[in-house]
C-alpha cells in the first residue's frame, strides 16, 4: 500500500548515473519530508511510508534527524502497522546512548505488558537494540515475568532479550542464571535454541559454575542428531546445523583440560563428526570442521584425534579453497595436540605456499610456524624465505611479510643446527626482507657474532662467513638500512678477518655512504667503524678515509658532526689512549672479586684509628647486644625512679576531704556551717562509692605488645642496619615498662605537667557564660584510691577554696553530687 511517489523516488534512485544526481534527488527528497512532518495533522495512513523514507534517506547517506521524534511517537500509535514502522525506525535511527532513549521507556513498558503478541514481540525487539545499562532495571521484571508467556514466540524473544541484558549489564542478571538453564527444557525448540545461545554466552564468561550442565547439552545434542526436532529445523537435510555447532562450541570450552568432563562428551561427539562426514554438502562440512575443532580442545581422546586426521586429509587436498583453508586451520588444532597428525601433510601444506590465494598463503605460514621442530627447520625456513622473495607479487602483503620475517628470525635463533647457519639464514633474511625486519633482530645477529657460543672453532667460522660476507654485499647500489647497519658493525669489529689490510676497509666502508641514501644514519656508524679500525691498525687513517673524518666534521648534523670531531681528535693520540676509549664490543673484563687494589687504602685507615671490618653476622649480633643493653638499663633506670617516688610524690593515697558546692558563697558573705549535714553526706558517698575498685592508673595509649626478642631485633634492625652500632643511639627507642600495681603517682599542680593528663577525662562542664572557664575535677574532690586526708589548704580572704586548688571569687560551682545526695 505504498504511494506512488515512494515507487518514483525508488526507480529514480536507481536510474541514477552519478552519486551528484543521487544527492539532488535526496536532498529535494528531504525537504519534502520535512515541510509534511512540520503539518500539524498527518494521515496516520502515510506515517508508515513516511518511516520507511527517512530510513531510505538515512540509508543513502543523508541526515534525518527531523524525523526522529516523529519515529519516536509512531511506537506509542495504536496502530500495530504504524507501532510496528516505528520501532522499526527508531531502532534505525537512535543508538543506546541517544537522548531520546528515555521518552520510549515508558512505551516499551507498557507494550511489554499488551495482551496482542505481537506488540510485545516488537517492543522485545526494540529494547534489544536500544537498551543500555541505565534502562536495563526498568525493564527487566517485565522482561522476565514473559519467560511463563503462552507463546513460544514470545519467550524466545524474552531469552534473546536477557542474553542482551547480560552482554550489557552482567550484574543485572546474575541472579536470572538459573532461569537460562530451565528454559533450555523448553517444549518449543526455538525457545531451546535461544536458551543455548545464551548459555554459551555465560560459559565462555565463567565454564566452571557450568559444568554440572554438561549432561544436559550432552543430551540435547544426542536428540538433535537422532533427528527428533521437526522436519522444519533441518537444513540441506541436516538437523538443525546451527543449533548443533553452538553445542559443540560449548563442549569444547567445558571440556577443555577436564577429563572427567570430556569424557561425557566422546560417544557424541563421535556421532556427530561420523554422521557430519556421511553429508557431502557445505553445511555438513562445517559441521565436520567444528567437531574437529571440539575434539582437539577438549581431553585429547587417542581414537577420536585419529579420525580427525582422516578427515582433515579429505579437507586439504580439496581443490576447494575454502575446505583448503578449513584444512589448515583444523590441522593447526591437531598439531597442537599431538604433532604426528601433521607429518604426512608436511608437504602438501607447503605446497599451499605457492597458492595464488593471499588467505590461503598466510594460513599456511601460520602452520609451518606451529610444525617447526629442530629436524625440518632448514626446509621450513628456506620455504619461508622463498615466499619473501616474491617481491613482484601482486598479491604479497607488507603485514604478511613482516609477520613471516619475524617468525623466520625466531625460528632460526630457536632452532639452528649450528651458528654458521643462522648467520647465513639471517643474512639472506636481511637480503631478502630488509625493509620489514625489525631492529630487534639486527641487534641479536650482532650480540651472537660479539659473544660467540662458547666454542672458539665455530665463533671463528661464523664469524669470518659472516664478515665475507658482507664484503661482497657493499657492491651492492640499494642494502636494506638493517642490513647495511649490520654490515658496517660486523667490519668494525671484525674486518681483519676478510684478510684485506686496515685502509682497505676504510675505504670500502667509505665508499658505502656513496652509493647508500640512508645519510646520516648510516654516515655516524662508519666514523664509529672507521675509528675501530684504525685503533687496531695503530696506522692512522687512510687518506679517503682522513677526507670523509674532515668533511663529516663540518656537518650540520650535531651528533655526526661531534663523532667526526672526536674520532679526528682520538687518532691522533697514542695506541694505549685509543684503544681506553675505543674498546671492542662484548670483551672479556677480568674482574678482581677480592679488591686487591684497596689494601693500601685499608691499611692507612686502620693505621689512622679506623675501625676494623666487621662481617653482617658480627654486625647483627653486636647490634642485639647493644640494644639489649640499653633495654635494661632504661628499665633499670625507670625501677630506681619508681620507687624513689613512692610516698613522696603528689599522689596521695587518702581521703580528700570533700567540698560542696553550697558551702561556696558569693564574696563578702561568711560561709554556712552544717557539720551534721556535712557528715551525713560523707558517709553516704563513702557507702555510694566504696564498691568501686582501686585500679593503678594506665596510660591511655599503650603501645603494641611485642616479645623481648622481637622488640630487640626491630630495634637493632632500625637503628643499625647493616651498618657497625654508632655511639649516639641510646635514645633512639624507648621502650614501655609499666609501673608495678600500686605505685601509680601523680604529680601536683606546681609540677610540670604529665606527659597523659589521666583526670582531664573526668570534668563537668558548667552551666553559665561565666561558668564555661571553670571545671570540676572530680577525682580532686573524691580520689578513689586516697588512704589519708590530704593537708588542708586555707582559703585566701575574700574568697573560697575552688575544687582545682584555686580561689573563686563570686563564682557559684555546682555540686556534681547534688542530684544523688538532695538536701533535707
Amino acid at each position: 500500500n505504498k504511494s506512488k511517489e515512494f515507487y518514483d523516488l525508488v526507480r529514480r534512485i536507481g536510474e541514477c548515473k552519478s552519486k551528484t544526481d543521487e544527492d539532488v534527488i535526496m536532498q529535494r527528497e528531504s525537504m519534502y519530508l520535512r515541510a509534511l512532518l512540520q503539518q500539524p495533522k498527518i494521515d496516520k495512513m502515510k506515517i508508515k511510508e513516511v518511516m520507511l523514507r527517512l530510513m531510505y534517506l538515512e540509508m543513502l547517506g543523508h541526515d534525518a534527524s527531523f524525523g526522529h521524534i516523529h519515529a519516536v511517537k509512531a511506537c506509542v500509535e495504536s496502530d500495530i502497522a504504524i507501532k510496528r514502522a516505528g520501532y522499526l525506525a527508531t531502532t534505525s535511527f537512535l543508538n543506546e546512548d541517544h537522548d531520546l532513549i528515555i521518552l520510549i521507556v515508558n512505551t516499551v513498558q507498557q507494550d511489554l505488558k499488551s495482551d496482542d503478541y505481537l506488540v510485545v514481540c516488537a517492543a522485545l525487539t526494540a529494547i534489544m537494540r536500544l537498551v543500555n545499562e541505565d534502562t536495563v532495571p526498568a525493564v527487566l521484571p517485565q522482561v522476565t515475568s514473559l519467560l511463563m508467556h503462552p507463546v513460544a514466540h514470545v519467550r524466545k524473544k524474552a531469552v534473546m532479550a536477557l542474553m542482551r541484558f547480560y552482554q550489557k549489564s552482567p550484574q543485572s542478571v546474575s541472579h536470572l542464571h538459573g532461569k537460562f538453564r530451565e528454559m533450555i527444557c523448553d517444549k518449543d525448540p526455538s525457545v531451546m535454541s535461544a536458551a543455548v545461545c545464551a548459555l554459551h554466552e555465560l560459559v565462555a564468561h565463567d565454564p566452571e559454575p557450568h559444568k554440572n550442565l554438561t549432561s544436559s547439552f550432552v543430551s540435547v545434542l544426542k536428540q538433535v542428531i537422532d533427528r527428533r526436532l521437526p522436519k522444519s529445523y533441518e537444513y540441506h537435510r541436516t538437523p538443525a546445523p546451527f543449533v548443533q555447532i553452538k553445542l559443540l562450541k560449548i563442549l569444547a570450552i567445558l571440556g577443555a583440560h577436564d577429563k572427567t568432563t570430556s569424557s561425557e562428551m566422546y560417544n557424541v561427539l563421535e556421532d556427530t563428526l561420523a554422521r557430519a562426514t556421511d553429508s557431502k554438502n557445505q553445511i555438513g562440512n562445517a559441521l565436520v570442521y567444528e567437531s574437529v575443532r571440539t575434539i582437539t580442545s577438549i581431553y585429547p581422546n587417542p581414537q577420536l584425534l585419529a579420525q580427525c586426521a582422516m578427515v582433515i586429509s579429505r579437507f586439504i587436498k580439496s581443490s576447494n579453497n575454502n575446505l583448503k583453508y578449513a584444512g589448515l586451520n583444523t590441522l593447526a588444532c591437531i598439531v597442537n595436540v599431538n604433532p604426528q597428525y601433521a607429518a604426512e601433510h608436511q608437504m602438501a601444506v607447503v605446497d599451499c605456499l605457492e597458492d595464488s590465494d593471499e588467505t590461503l598463503r598466510k594460513k599456511t605460514l601460520d602452520l609451518l610456524y606451529k610444525m617447526t621442530k629442530p629436524n625440518n627447520v632448514e626446509v621450513i625456513v628456506e620455504r619461508m624465505l622463498a615466499f619473501l622473495k616474491r617481491d613482484g607479487d601482486k598479491y604479497s602483503d607488507q603485514y604478511v611479510r613482516e609477520e613471516t620475517a619475524s617468525r623466520v628470525a625466531e625460528l632460526a635463533e630457536r632452532y639452528a643446527p649450528d651458528a654458521k647457519w643462522y648467520v647465513e639464514v639471517m643474512t639472506e633474511l636481511f637480503e631478502t626482507a630488509g625493509d620489514v625486519v625489525k631492529p630487534s633482530i639486527g641487534q641479536g645477529l650482532m650480540r651472537l657474532l660479539a659473544e660467540g657460543t662458547g666454542d672458539d672453532a665455530i665463533d671463528d667460522l661464523s664469524r669470518k662467513s659472516a664478515v665475507n660476507a658482507y664484503v661482497n654485499l657493499l657492491h651492492k647500489p640499494k642494502l636494506p638500512l638493517v642490513l647495511l647497519k649490520t654490515m658496517v658493525w660486523v667490519l668494525g669489529e671484525l674486518g681483519e678477518l676478510s684478510g684485506r689490510n686496515a685502509e682497505t676497509l676504510m675505504d670500502m666502508l667509505v665508499e658505502v655512504t656513496e652509493k647508500q641514501i640512508h645519510g646520516p644514519a648510516v654516515e655516524t656508524l662508519v666514523l664509529s667503524a672507521i675509528a675501530k679500525i684504525a685503533r687496531r691498525a695503530s696506522g692512522g687513517l687512510s687518506p679517503n678515509a682522513r677526507a670523509f673524518v674532515e668533511q663529516n666534521a663540518k656537518s650540520k648534523f650535531v651528533e655526526k658532526q661531534q663523532r667526526a670531531l672526536e674520532v679526528d681528535v682520538l687518532v691522533g693520540e697514542e695506541t694505549q689512549i685509543l684503544s681506553g676509549v675505543i674498546a671492542p664490543s662484548a670483551v672479556d673484563v677480568n674482574v678482581d672479586a677480592s679488591l686487591s687494589m684497596l689494601n693500601q687504602y685499608v691499611s692507612n685507615a686502620l693505621a689512622n684509628g679506623a675501625k676494623p671490618y666487621q662481617e653482617k653476622a658480627q654486625r647483627d649480633a653486636a647490634a642485639a647486644a647493644d640494644a639489649e643493653a640499653r633495654v635494661r638499663a632504661i628499665e633499670s633506670r625507670m625501677k630506681d625512679t619508681t620507687n624513689a617516688s613512692r610516698g613522696t610524690g603528689p599522689l596521695v593515697f587518702e581521703h580528700h576531704q570533700t567540698t560542696h558546692s553550697s558551702d561556696i558563697v558569693p564574696e563578702g558573705l561568711p560561709p554556712p556551717i552544717r557539720p551534721a549535714a556535712a557528715a551525713a553526706r560523707k558517709n553516704d558517698l563513702e557507702s555510694f562509692l566504696g564498691g568501686f575498685e582501686n585500679v593503678p592508673a594506665q596510660p591511655s595509649v599503650r603501645p603494641p605488645e611485642h616479645t623481648a626478642d622481637d622488640t630487640k631485633m626491630k630495634l637493632a634492625d632500625a637503628l643499625f642496619g647493616d651498618a657497625p652500632a654508632p655511639t649516639r643511639a641510646k635514645e633512639a627507642i624507648t621502650p614501655f615498662a609499666p609501673p608495678p600495681r600500686g605505685a601509680a603517682t601523680m604529680k601536683s599542680a606546681q609540677a610540670s605537667p604529665p606527659a597523659v593528663d589521666l583526670l582531664s577525662e573526668l570534668v563537668v562542664p558548667t552551666t553559665s557564660a561565666a561558668q564555661a572557664s571553670t571545671s570540676v575535677d572530680l577525682l580532686a574532690q573524691v580520689d578513689l584510691m586516697s588512704l589519708t586526708p590530704p593537708k588542708a589548704t586555707p582559703p585566701k580572704t575574700g574568697g573560697q577554696v575552688s575544687l582545682s586548688g584555686g580561689t573563686a571569687k563570686g563564682t557559684s560551682v555546682k555540686d556534681p553530687f547534688a542530684d544523688l545526695f538532695p538536701q533535707n
